[in-house]
């Protein structure tokens, strides 16, 4: 076998592994997401699908600023889970002290 040819039959499992690396990456997605439910559920005993929202708002975040912006992808991914966690804990503060004469939100808060 001569370059091209050498590099063709190895094609498949390259492949493979790409397909591979890339399930278990979104999986490990998928399990912290899941985390962060069973987390608030457990402290506050309410089902809360923030997460989930503010998962998918850094998605189109770094999106947006990656197509949109021009901006480079590494930025554009830090700028989008910077301007999330501005968003998350400009929304958790009301709600923290709305709650906070609860036993709960007292020890959190």
């Amino acid at each position: 076998m001569q370059g091209a040819e050498r590099l063709l039959c190895f094609a498949p499992m390259l492949s493979f592994l790409q397909v591979l690396s890339s399930g278990i990456a979104i999986g490990c997605v998928y399990g912290l997401v899941a985390l962060s439910f069973v987390l608030v559920f457990k402290a506050t005993e309410t089902v809360s699908f923030m997460q989930g929202d503010l998962l998918m708002l850094g998605g189109f975040a770094g999106l947006a600023l990656h197509l949109a912006a021009g901006w480079p992808l590494a930025l554009a991914a830090l700028g989008a889970v910077l301007a999330v966690a501005l968003l998350g804990a400009g929304l958790e503060r009301p709600r923290c002290g709305v709650r906070s004469a609860s036993r709960i939100w007292w020890r959190c808060c």
